[in-house]
């Protein structure tokens, strides 16, 4: 059994995956919906474009790569035996690297915390944040992740975003994305 201590931070926990996946499901509908005006746009006036290569930071010889390819040919092509209509295609995330660097460099929720607590001027950390910062900090300095930090981290966001709406939180996450990606040139961290 989970103490109600327990229960209300995997309450906290759910509340902030679920917005994430509000911020991604937010952001794959305006993707669909530009790629959808490109291609009325195109059909009126058609416009040459070049071609983009989605994996072209992976070694051309890496297996999980040419796997990758080959898989979503034979699937998008009508003639395979392995096509799946579109309409068929299903896509799972698990927010696990699949939608963003997992520890780059190091979890995005984690980030995200450290910001609120370090950087936002329109919040001021409690001595608890600043010590859960202390555990993250060292978890960047060593690549080892301390015992206990989930907990710690989730009651740190639990105290940091208190008192927003989940309205409110989904701008803060979105806002934070579009701030620079530590390590990367022109690449902001939603990116």
């Amino acid at each position: 059994m989970y103490t109600k201590e327990e229960l209300r931070l995997w309450k906290i926990l759910t509340l902030i995956s679920t917005v994430m996946l509000l911020v991604v499901g937010g952001l794959y509908v305006n993707s669909t919906r530009n790629n959808n005006n490109n291609t009325a746009q195109e059909t009126v006036a058609p416009v040459e474009q070049e071609e983009i290569s989605y994996l072209s930071l992976w070694n051309d010889d890496a297996k999980a790569k040419i796997e990758l390819e080959n898989y979503m040919k034979a699937i998008t092509d009508e003639n395979s035996a392995d096509f799946i209509p579109v309409e068929n295609r299903v896509a799972v995330f698990d927010l696990d690297g699949t939608l963003f660097c997992e520890t780059d460099p190091i979890y995005f929720d984690h980030m995200l915390f450290m910001h609120r607590a370090l950087e936002d001027p329109n919040h001021t950390p409690s001595e608890f944040e600043l010590e859960v910062v202390k555990e993250v900090q060292k978890f960047i300095d060593t690549g080892e992740y301390p015992e206990g930090l989930d907990n710690l981290h989730g009651q740190g966001v639990a105290t940091a975003f208190a008192g927003m709406s989940v309205k409110e939180f989904y701008e803060y996450v979105k806002e934070f994305g579009k701030t620079p990606s530590p390590g990367y040139n022109n690449m902001n961290r939603g990116d």
